[in-house]
């Protein structure tokens, strides 16, 4: 049950559990390889995040996210 203070991201738990369905939603290696496609796609940084998004259905915010924690976040 989510409230204001499991948003915060700030329990061991919650830190793991996020961390997990990250991992199983947008694997890193999927990822890897949509982004050169989408690179070469010569999309925006928004277009090619929305892209990502719908290629993997997951929102774009968690995307970005996920793109963030990679250090993928430049590349885009």
């Amino acid at each position: 049950m989510r409230d204001a203070r499991s948003s915060l991201a700030t329990e061991r738990e919650e830190i793991e559990a996020n961390r997990f369905a990250a991992n199983l939603l947008i694997p890193a290696d999927f990822i890897h390889v949509h982004i050169q496609r989408e690179l070469r796609r010569q999309l925006d940084e928004t277009e090619t995040i929305d892209s990502l998004a719908q290629i993997f259905g997951v929102s774009p915010q968690a995307m970005e996210i996920r793109l963030t924690n990679l250090g993928l976040r430049a590349a885009v």
